[in-house]
Formats: structure tokens, sequence, C-alpha cells
């Protein structure tokens, strides 16, 4: 039997700073054995697929549509479209579709206002958002059980974010890997071996094209970020007025946050006017450098959470494709464009379940 993930978390516990290295070897070492993961080893290309982001970009873009018993189906027609259409165009050997699950635990430890105000409109229990909500939530089930049919791997880790899972596993794997996703907190991951694909505007970034599409590099981009706050995800800038053009402008000149709290480099930025003195204003220091650990996610490879995320990332049982079920289910829904060319439709998902 593969030991299971207690056992690997308390092998991290007991690891002092002298057997530290030893712990991290064990981790991944037993990780991919209970993983069974010689087929995702072999993988040269693994396609990520940032569940989440387009399940609720697809329900606000897709326009309703209901299956015969009157429950709406578009957001489960409109995700097996953008992962055939993947699977499709990048042609991966491995395909890994990563879920939120719970509460954001890591980042709410950090800053409890993160994410605070979606949850609590969850709980004023408005008609008509939960209305939404539920419309989801009854799809996004359909999809993750349509997926294991087509033989896709999927991942959750209770309250860790998919973002958190997205750059482990960009760590842990093997090859390249492109991750399909709208969400500009990917871009940070952007290297030599990670590219990320935009759906809405269409474009795979690369190292190669980063510095043309963005103006900065994936590092700077983050630091840009930190700076200017995230509004999705109620991340505030470092003071009112000071957006990310900028936050731009500076980053992209001076290269770091840590650089332009330089006592030197302050008094240059903020001779330049008002709109860049407020980097400096009060308590903006403090909030540059909470956002930053908010927003960076290779933070989450120290401690015992990366140790469960990389076994678990490691450790998704290769899928099986079952045709028999996916027919089932598209002649039950009526989709009738998907069943007029099945055998087609199926064979991009038929490579992920050759043998590698």
């Amino acid at each position: 039997m593969f030991p299971s993930q207690t056992r690997i978390t308390e092998a991290m516990r007991r690891a002092s700073k002298k057997n530290a290295a030893k712990a991290r070897k064990f981790i991944s070492d037993e990780g991919r054995k209970l993983a069974g993961i010689k087929g995702m080893k072999a993988a040269t290309t693994t396609l990520l697929i940032d569940g989440n982001n387009a399940i609720w970009r697809l329900a606000k873009k897709m326009p309703q549509l209901t299956g015969p018993d009157g429950k709406p189906i578009q957001v489960v027609y409109g995700f097996l479209r953008l992962i055939r259409a993947s699977i499709e165009d990048f042609e991966p050997n491995a395909a890994l579709v990563v879920w939120d699950s719970g509460k954001p635990r890591l980042r709410t430890e950090l800053d409890p206002q993160y994410k605070a105000k979606r949850l609590l409109r969850r709980e004023e229990k408005d008609p008509e958002k939960e209305r939404e909500f539920h419309m989801v939530m009854s799809q996004f089930r359909i999809v993750q059980k349509t997926l294991s049919h087509l033989g896709v791997r999927q991942i959750s880790i209770p309250d860790i974010e998919a973002d958190d899972l997205i750059s482990v596993s960009c760590k842990t794997l093997q090859g390249k890997k492109i991750i399909v996703s709208s969400d500009q907190d990917m871009l940070q991951l952007v290297s030599e071996s990670v590219s990320v694909f935009s759906p809405v505007k269409k474009v795979l970034y690369s190292v190669e094209n980063f510095q043309k599409e963005i103006g900065l590099s994936p590092r700077q981009f983050l630091e840009m970020r930190a700076l200017a706050g995230d509004r999705s995800d109620e991340i505030p800038g470092v003071a009112k007025g000071f957006g990310e053009v900028t936050a731009k402008e500076l980053i992209s000149k001076y290269g770091s946050i840590e650089t332009l709290y330089l006592p030197s480099v302050e008094k240059e930025v903020s001779s330049k006017g008002k709109r860049y003195a407020l980097l400096y204003s009060k308590g903006a220091k403090e909030r540059a450098e909470l956002n930053l650990r908010l927003m960076d996610l290779s933070r989450i490879e120290s401690g015992t959470a990366a140790a469960l995320i990389r076994g678990a990332a490691a450790g998704v049982q290769d899928g099986k494709l079952d045709k028999l079920a996916v027919l089932k289910y598209f002649r039950e829904q009526q989709f009738n464009s998907l069943l007029s060319g099945f055998i087609t439709w199926l064979k991009p998902f038929e490579m992920l379940s050759t043998e590698k």
C-alpha cells in the first residue's frame, strides 16, 4: 500500500533543519508512489485548466441553455467545448483540471479582509444572487462528473485555492505546462517551462512574447499588481488614486517594490508629483508588502501545506475514458451538435487515455 498524506505530513513535522532535505526527498518520492504517475512523469506537455475561473466566466458569458428537464446546462456545454478545444489546440500528453475548495485559509490568515465582501454577499442571501449561485453549482457538479467519464484528471484540496495548486503543479510536474485561465494571477508563473493561455484575449503568454505583450517581466508584473491591487480579489492598492498605470511605470523603471522604498529612490520618485508621492503615504509600504505576500504564488513552496499539495498534485490517478457514459449524457441533454460527430469529438480525449 502507498503511504497516506497523513504520513507524509507527519514526516514534515518531524523534520528538523538538519534533515529537512531528506524530508523533502521523502515527500517527493512518496508522493510519486502515491500517484502511480508513470504517465505523468513521461508527459512532455501537461494542460492545467483553472476550473473555477472557467466556470464563472462561462456563467457570465454563455447564453442560457436548458436541457430536456428544463435545468440550465450552458456552463456544462461551454466547459466541454473549452477543454476539448484546448486539448485539440495544444495536444498535451495529460490534462489536469484544478478546483478551489472551501475558504482561502492561507490568505485569510494573512488578511481577514481577503475576499471578505464576496463571502458576505453570499451570506446576505440576495434572491437573485442565490439563484445564480445555485445555477452555477448545479452545473459545477455535472462538469466534474463528465470530466471523470472523459478521463480528465481533477484535483482540489480543502481551503487551498486553485492558484496555489496550479503553481505547485507547475513545479512538480515534468515537461512543459500550459495553463488555461483568464486570471491575471497566473501570468506570474510564465517561465521557460510554463505558458499561460487566456481564453478571453486569445493570447498564449510565454517567455518569448511576455515582455512584448505586457511590457514587464513575469516577476515585475506581480510586483506591479501588488502596488495597484486586485479588485476582483478585494485586495486594495497602496493608496487611493494610485493605479496600474503609475505602478507599471515605476516597476518598469526601478524593478521592484523593495527598490522603490529605498530612501534615495523615495526622494526621487516623490519629487515627480503628487500622484507618485502617494506611494509613500501612511501605510502604503505595509500594504504593498502585504499585497505581495497575498499575490505571490511562490510562497506556497514552504511548510507542510506545500508538502500536501505536492503529494496531491502528483497523486491524481489516471482517469479512464468511458465512451458509453459520455454518449449517454450527451443524448440525455440532447447535445446534438456534439452527437453528430461524436467519434471525432472524442478523439482528443483518447490521447489522454493512451499509455505513455
